[in-house]
């Protein structure tokens, strides 16, 4: 056997034992760190003073989305490849074809949504007083975003049960390239490319809110100003930091599904399928993560 076959043999049998060891029991670990992050967040946000905070409105319809993505779809997927347990959607009834890929596809999208929601919330915060933006920041309002974010992400999600079939008794997609674009545009790149731009458009009404500050005020270091400067920069982190997380996790997965779905006629020998096989699934699997952040955002 030359030296080539030989780290050939090796790469594979690493890669399976980390696919089979490791890789396959990371779910029940997001899984548990969620249920926490969740509980922490209804725990919090579910205080008398904050129940008419419409961030807190916010944070709770995303951590009953996370709940929901985590005991549903990542709790499913656990069982059945570890333990061949629970219900086999994929040779089921048509029914069940098709409402377990809508699951798999609108309930990460409204987590998304949410998160989205939040961070539009905190770009009216910065507005001036003035501005009509800052009706958003009402909760009477809040409810009705509430509302269009949940049908926006059920409408963007659909392209999965039209595209979904029982095809010779198993579930398959009917088109799949037109699938994966529209998988790609709206639960890949779409909202991390609309939360970076309110990150953007939070980060400029906060600098022209430290310049009418210092305009204001005839002792620019004085103890007022250093501390809104200060509130101004946690809040400006706080808002980087759960952007530059969701864009990252959300960027990972769907780079990966692009590069997979494009090479997809390609012809792959065993090495190469083994390792493209074990970072599909390391990358969707650390997409998850997007529904266990909340314990960081908590901490931090």
């Amino acid at each position: 056997m030359s030296s080539n076959d030989t780290v050939t043999s090796f790469t594979i049998s690493t890669l399976q034992f980390l696919s089979q060891h490791v890789i396959i029991h990371l779910p029940i670990i997001l899984i548990v760190f969620g249920n926490i992050g969740c509980l922490c967040n209804y725990i919090t946000f579910l205080q008398r003073p904050l129940r008419s905070n419409t961030c807190s409105l916010y944070s709770l319809s995303g951590s009953t989305a996370d709940f929901l993505v985590l005991n549903g779809n990542l709790l499913q997927t656990y069982l059945g490849s570890v333990f061949q347990l629970g219900i086999n959607y994929f040779a089921g009834t048509r029914f069940l074809c098709k409402f377990y890929l809508y699951l798999l596809v609108v309930l990460p999208q409204l987590s998304t949504t949410f998160l989205l929601l939040s961070l539009i919330d905190r770009y009216a915060c910065s507005c001036p007083l003035q501005s009509k933006i800052r009706k958003i920041n009402q909760f009477q309002y809040a409810r009705y975003l509430v509302v269009v974010g949940i049908l926006y992400s059920m409408i963007v999600s659909a392209h999965a049960p039209i595209l979904y079939d029982i095809t010779y008794g198993f579930c398959f997609v009917t088109q799949s390239l037109l699938n994966s674009i529209l998988y790609i545009i709206f639960s890949g790149l779409l909202e991390p490319f609309l939360m970076l731009i309110m990150f953007f458009k939070t980060y400029k009404n906060v600098l022209q809110s430290r310049q009418r500050i210092g305009v204001q005020t005839s002792l620019p270091s004085s103890s007022t100003t250093n501390r809104l400067n200060r509130i101004n920069n946690q809040f400006i982190m706080m808002v980087l930091l759960q952007v530059a997380v969701t864009t990252l996790l959300s960027l990972q997965w769907i780079i990966f599904y692009t590069y997979s779905t494009a090479t997809i006629y390609v012809p792959r020998s065993v090495e190469r399928q083994t390792i493209e096989g074990f970072v599909y699934t390391l990358t969707n699997t650390i997409y998850y993560i997007n529904n266990t952040n909340s314990v960081s955002l908590l901490l931090y």
